[in-house]
């Protein structure tokens, strides 16, 4: 979070920080917080993260995910289009990439086809490309144009935004 609100004040941007555990509660879709603390002057970047947040007993506390926070957002007016930037691929694999070479790019997915999906939980806590998919499906339904694409390359970001598109995988329904 800090790194990236720098990175784009060092640009001449304003942001403004909402970690998920001053105005969240609880996991899942289920999650209680008002999004309205993000429906903010033009130009204002509003940024929030998933986070470690309270949670009713017994559990106590939880990690609430970006990806459910993504969703949630996405309800905002003027959401035209959202986008899932991961690493180490270049959107949703038919197979985890390895040697075999089976892991092709698939280009459009929606609920109805299957993908191998290989979860690293020591860099994602929360449910990996498998919950981005699910986001993203509930989120194409109500109408922005969801993408998945390889955030180790910006260029792929700003192409969705300004092309309509890039390498990577457009989530529809």
């Amino acid at each position: 979070n800090a790194i990236l609100c720098q990175a784009l004040m060092h640009l001449g941007l304003k942001v403004s920080s909402h970690p998920a555990h001053i105005w969240c509660t609880g996991t899942g879709e289920g999650f209680l917080g008002a999004i309205d603390r993000f429906e903010v002057e033009s130009n204002i970047i509003p940024i929030t993260f998933g986070d470690v947040v309270d949670c009713a007993p017994p559990q106590d506390f939880g990690i609430l995910s970006g990806d459910h926070l993504v969703e949630r957002l996405a309800m905002l007016a003027g959401v035209r289009k959202v986008i899932f930037a991961i690493s180490g691929v270049d959107g949703i694999m038919s197979h985890p990439p390895d040697a075999s070479g089976k892991g092709k790019l698939l280009e459009v997915w929606d609920a109805s086809l299957q993908f191998d999906g290989r979860h690293d939980s020591s860099i994602d806590v929360t449910g990996g490309i498998w919950l981005k998919a699910a986001c993203g499906s509930r989120i194409a339904n109500r109408g922005p144009e969801v993408w998945v694409v390889n955030g180790e390359n910006p260029q792929r970001i700003v192409d969705v935004v300004i092309k309509g598109g890039a390498i990577g995988t457009q989530i529809v329904t």
